[in-house]
């Protein structure tokens, strides 16, 4: 399925880096006006971004791994499978245990940006709240995964509803000023 499917893989993997890059270029932006309330706090929010960027260059490089490895298979038209298998499996692992460090990193970095954004009063609390129960979920639910307990999508599809609310306020905020 992995060769099959590999242009799609390969544009899930650049996705992935753009939007990671998306993130760190976000936290450069908002460094200014963070630090203004708590400079190191504000370095740790940056340092979080620059950690999970590298953790996502680590993950896609075992998806990348995956890809190559599919080649070599259909390249050796009827190989042992069980030798292919255990490293695919290997390969994607290694990408899943990656992806939960990438979330628990978001979710550190995202309880600073609300905290900072709480004490600073820079958006409604409200706003600030509700995104530190979000990113609170998210932690609970990784570190859930993490020790095998089944998880629903829905504890990481509600600080997705969370993180576009809040894009949508902050872009009609910019527009109003």
């Amino acid at each position: 399925d992995v060769f099959e499917n590999s242009f799609r893989m390969r544009i899930s993997i650049l996705l992935d880096m753009v939007a990671t890059a998306i993130g760190v270029g976000i936290s450069i932006t908002v460094y200014p006006i963070l630090k203004q309330h708590n400079k190191s706090i504000a370095l740790w929010y940056f340092g979080f971004w620059i950690l999970q960027f590298g953790i996502v260059i680590v993950s896609n490089i075992s998806h990348l791994s995956l890809l190559s490895l599919s080649q070599e298979f259909v390249k050796a038209g009827s190989p042992d499978v069980g030798y292919y298998q255990t490293l695919g499996i290997t390969l994607v692992e290694g990408y899943f245990w990656a992806h939960l460090l990438s979330l628990i990193v978001f979710s550190a970095g995202g309880t600073i940006f609300y905290y900072l954004l709480f004490q600073g009063k820079l958006i409604p609390r409200f706003l600030s709240v509700w995104g530190l129960v979000a990113i609170t979920i998210v932690f609970v639910a990784t570190w859930a995964q993490i020790f095998d307990y089944k998880v629903s999508f829905n504890f990481y599809m509600q600080n997705g509803v969370f993180m576009l609310f809040l894009t949508v306020k902050l872009l009609l905020v910019a527009i109003q000023n």
